[in-house]
């Protein structure tokens, strides 16, 4: 009889353990990085939000510099997507600023000038050294240097 109990007690616990696996530490990043990007808040009439995901070279001399260079490399792939979207703007005549730029090489200096008053909303650092921001750029900003016909309603 206790033969059996205990024949049945390590079988459930065999099951058990197996069905619980351990997460891999990728997933972890995975995971992180998923719930990070799904904060990101919709665009609004007020603002346009970008997000940014940059890693560095697992050779790199030591972990601080790894870290900053990940940021750094986040920051700049979140500046190139709040490009794209800034491009798609409508500006005075019914343009977008893409096609103003194509005119005038004046306005694709306006619009960088515009992306350097966006501001770092959110940051975080995942687990395999990786980063991740959210950039926030004020619609003003737009309106003002480019004359956006955006309409706010």
């Amino acid at each position: 009889m206790f033969k059996n109990i205990f024949l049945c007690f390590i079988l459930v616990s065999f099951f058990i353990a197996c069905s619980s696996a351990q997460q891999k530490p990728e997933d972890n990043v995975k995971n992180s990085l998923v719930k990070f990007l799904n904060s990101v808040p919709s665009d609004d009439e007020e603002s346009l939000y970008a997000a940014g995901v940059g890693t560095a070279d697992k050779d790199t001399i030591n972990e601080t510099q790894r870290l900053g260079l990940s940021r750094e490399a986040a920051i700049a792939d979140a500046y190139r997507k709040l490009t794209e979207k800034i491009k798609a703007v409508k500006v005075r005549g019914g343009i977008t600023v893409e096609q103003k730029i194509a005119k005038n090489d004046l306005t694709q200096t306006q619009v960088e000038g515009v992306i350097k008053n966006a501001i770092i909303e959110k940051e975080q650092f995942m687990d395999d050294g990786g980063c991740a921001v959210i950039l926030k750029l004020n619609r003003k900003n737009i309106d003002s240097t480019l004359g956006s016909e955006e309409k706010k309603e």
